[in-house]
């Protein structure tokens, strides 16, 4: 159950958002569907509400009604702010009821729109968003059919990685989304949402050994290097040393890129004198342990699709045109293009989200493929984080994804400098390399 399904849609049924700290902020109703003479109804108590939301009505001047409710309402009322200057308190609130029972209250701004009297109107930066991914998205699952069937019937292709990648997909895939399912008193509804769940999971998963099996012998043959943790992980060393360096080096990038995008960039944007946009955070890390473990999962999925479908554009590109410098640029582009429409400073937001790109491929193609996935897990998971506050109420949020994430970093630093087997295999191997042997 989310704020948005299901609607409110049965009489008195009430759907109620409150901001961080428990106030009110939003009330919406539904009266009774028949109902006789209300006539008679003793007058609403809007100072009740008011006290919700933590305000006082004192503060406020009756004013006349602009806003109207989403559903009937007998009675109307307004008040605006008593103080210009206290802009502490919103500007206005408007409330309604119906039969003496609230069915409305919000409080509105000078900032907040009727969204439903404007009819969408698309600027001309959305449809170059909307047309650089549906090239890029069509690039990637067409070019990945070709090559996947030209690997095949070349017998090349690590298949039975491909499989194990795919199996962790469908997964990581099944758990988000039972995370997230919501449930009925009804085994009809429940078996379709069943099999709505293994479709997706079955459709990730193929799309992600289709993927593979494109990709990995081209990367074999063009970045030898940077397959080697990532060979080593499938095959389930997880202690190998150097898969602990990849993890740690993806952390370390990661950290540099969240300092630029969550302190340089709102920095720079207030120097210029512009209002930064709104940071929002999904709201599921609000939920509790269910919601923040199914971030966790998304972030997993989003972990290993993301990289790969960075080098596969890359690897497309560097087949049109012939030059691989050239191709890594072409791609950075495609990518930062979406995000700058609705940016308040579109050059500063090119050259930060240009830089993530480039570090990001940088990462898959000098130390691979696991240093790049690490470094989208924690630019992802830190972006999931609600407050740093920690004695507000969701604070348990917080401190469980700061826990993943350290519980990570302290494994690959720990793997990085321990003298397990692998490192042990790697040094005598060099030993008897310089003897001769």
């Amino acid at each position: 159950m989310t704020a948005g399904n299901p609607d409110p849609y049965y009489s008195r049924e009430v759907r109620v958002h409150v901001d961080g700290t428990g106030r009110l902020v939003l009330l919406e109703g539904v009266p009774p569907e028949r109902a006789e003479s209300t006539d008679t109804a003793a007058p609403p108590d809007w100072g009740a509400l008011f006290a919700a939301a933590g305000l006082s009505q004192k503060d406020y001047r009756p004013a006349g009604p602009q806003w109207s409710p989403p559903w009937f309402a007998d009675r109307r009322a307004a008040w605006e702010r008593g103080d210009a200057a206290r802009e502490e308190i919103p500007a206005r609130v408007e409330a309604a009821a119906f039969g003496g029972r609230p069915v409305y209250f919000a409080m509105i701004d000078p900032w907040d729109r009727a969204d439903r009297m404007v009819p969408p109107d698309p600027v001309r930066g959305q449809f170059a968003s909307l047309g650089a991914f549906v090239l890029v998205f069509s690039s990637i699952i067409g070019g990945s059919i070709f090559l996947a069937r030209r690997n095949l019937r070349l017998g090349r292709g690590d298949r039975r990685g491909a499989l194990r990648l795919a199996l962790y997909m469908v997964a990581v895939s099944s758990a988000t989304e039972l995370l997230l399912a919501t449930h009925a008193l009804d085994l009809g509804m429940e078996f379709t949402r069943m099999i709505e769940l293994l479709r997706n999971a079955t459709i990730i998963g193929c799309l992600t050994w289709l993927g593979y099996i494109a990709l990995e012998p081209i990367l074999r043959r063009r970045w030898p290097d940077a397959m080697i943790s990532w060979n080593r992980l499938l095959e389930g060393r997880w202690r190998d040393p150097r898969i602990g360096r990849d993890l740690v080096a993806g952390a370390a990038a990661a950290g540099a890129m969240i300092l630029l995008f969550d302190v340089a960039q709102p920095m720079a944007i207030r120097l210029a004198g512009v209002a930064p946009s709104l940071r929002l955070t999904n709201t599921l890390t609000l939920e509790g342990t269910t919601g923040v473990l199914s971030r966790v999962g998304y972030a997993l999925l989003t972990t290993l699709m993301v990289p790969m479908c960075l080098l596969f554009l890359v690897l497309l590109l560097r087949m049109a045109l012939r030059v691989h410098l050239l191709a890594a640029g072409v791609s950075v582009l495609l990518l930062t293009i979406p995000e700058l429409y609705a940016s308040p400073l579109p050059a500063l937001t090119f050259c930060t989200e240009s830089l993530f790109w480039i570090l990001l491929l940088v990462l898959l193609t000098r130390f691979g493929l696991v240093s790049g996935m690490a470094f989208y897990f924690y630019f992802e998971l830190v972006h999931q984080i609600p407050s740093p506050d920690f004695s507000a109420w969701y604070a348990g949020g917080t401190v469980l994804l700061l826990v993943v994430m350290a519980a990570v970093a302290g494994f690959g630093l720990a793997t990085s400098v321990s003298g397990g087997p692998a490192r042990a295999g790697v040094v005598g191997h060099r030993v008897l390399a310089s003897r001769g042997t």
